[in-house]
């Protein structure tokens, strides 16, 4: 995401996407794409501080702490968040289907 990196996205991306942001915006796979393509939302450093892995066969919950730069409607944000992704394998690659995050500080 911090290098817009569209095609990449649109892989690793489920069609069936909710991506609900610590500030309350949710957005599906194509509003979540195209707010980074257009620059609604720019992230500009993304740092993992942990994250856990729990796999039940084709389903992946992740839950993990990140801190986030970037801006949002041209306002800048420096963030540590709590989140929760949902990954399911589809024809053998895995798919992002649900992240939501919550504001940590």
């Amino acid at each position: 995401m911090t290098k817009k990196d569209i095609s990449f996205l649109q892989n690793i991306l489920d069609e069936n996407l909710t991506y609900s942001h610590s500030n309350g915006l949710v957005e599906n796979k194509t509003q979540h794409l195209e707010n980074i393509r257009s620059g609604g939302i720019v992230y500009q450093e993304m740092e993992l501080e942990k994250s856990r892995i729990k796999r039940f066969k084709k389903t992946a919950v992740v839950n993990g702490i990140v801190r986030v730069k970037g801006l949002y409607k041209n306002t800048l944000f420096n963030i540590r968040l709590g989140y929760t992704d949902v990954y399911i394998k589809r024809k053998r690659k895995w798919k992002l289907v649900a992240w939501q995050s919550v504001r940590l500080e």
